[in-house]
């Protein structure tokens, strides 16, 4: 309540109402690169702690997650003064459908928007599924850098081959493909196998392997952003890579014909 700016007589405002309201200003996109991340639409963006959309079906101001045993949503409606918190002690999409429940019983036609909605989701996974990874020339070559932890910084490189296929190694792991690859408005995702060696990421020592989920974004000629081990929780890591000079000159010459710089056709 106090998030919607209803402060109680017996309450004292811990933040000023300016402050307030910047938490909920949209600065930056969230486009979800897993269509069916439950928690994003194509047009939510971030605030301070906060995600805000504003669409079909009103203004939302919210957050929610989860990890092995636990799943959680809040959400506030501003123009509605409605807050919604839902909890679970599994891992489980019950709190985003008590909260589809909820506001569809409370505000008329919300539930003809939110089928809507929901289909309009369903049709934009089934073409995105469809669609295979094509090699992009911003990406084409030999990229190294590495992963820093905790416990460390371990190398790894990237190679994107003209063929699509993309190559990943990390440390001194065997090469590995990565799947279900995708680059849109300069957002690299995909995952791949292999393992951070961290104790977080390895405290089950009868199951010690992860895999490795990619949400990578080109910014100034690097690829940078997080490498999560997904080992029964998400744990993220930062990630940074730079191309390879050499191998952006080979992989471009191969692409469209010409010479790579400096050398003779």
């Amino acid at each position: 309540m106090f998030h919607l700016g209803q402060i109680g007589p017996d309450q004292k405002a811990i933040l000023s109402e300016n402050a307030r309201a910047a938490m909920q200003a949209p600065t930056a996109s969230m486009a979800p690169v897993n269509l069916a991340d439950v928690n994003l639409s194509s047009g939510s963006c971030y605030g301070i702690g906060w995600v805000i959309d504003d669409d079909d079906l009103g203004k939302r101001i919210s957050h929610g997650g989860g990890m092995g045993g636990a799943a959680a949503k809040i959400l506030m409606l501003p123009g509605e003064g409605i807050v919604i918190a839902a909890a679970a002690n599994k891992f489980c999409r019950l709190p985003w459908e008590i909260e589809g429940d909820i506001l569809s019983a409370l505000i008329p036609g919300y539930a003809e928007k939110l089928a809507a909605e929901r289909e309009k989701r369903r049709e934009a996974m089934a073409a995105s599924e469809k669609k295979e990874y094509a090699p992009v020339s911003e990406l084409l070559g030999d990229w190294e850098g590495a992963v820093r932890t905790y416990a460390g910084d371990f190398p790894m490189t990237l190679s994107f081959k003209k063929s699509g296929d993309i190559h990943a190694r990390l440390g001194d792991q065997l090469p590995v493909l990565v799947v279900n690859a995708s680059f849109s408005n300069g957002r690299f995702s995909g995952s791949m196998a292999g393992r951070l060696d961290t104790g977080d990421a390895n405290r089950r020592p009868w199951r010690p392997q992860h895999h490795l989920d990619l949400d990578l974004r080109l910014r100034d000629g690097v690829l940078n952003g997080a490498i999560i081990a997904i080992a029964g929780n998400g744990l993220s890591h930062w990630c940074e890579l730079r191309r390879k000079a050499a191998s952006a000159d080979a992989e471009r010459a191969g692409a469209d014909g010409s010479p790579p710089a400096g050398g003779k056709p």
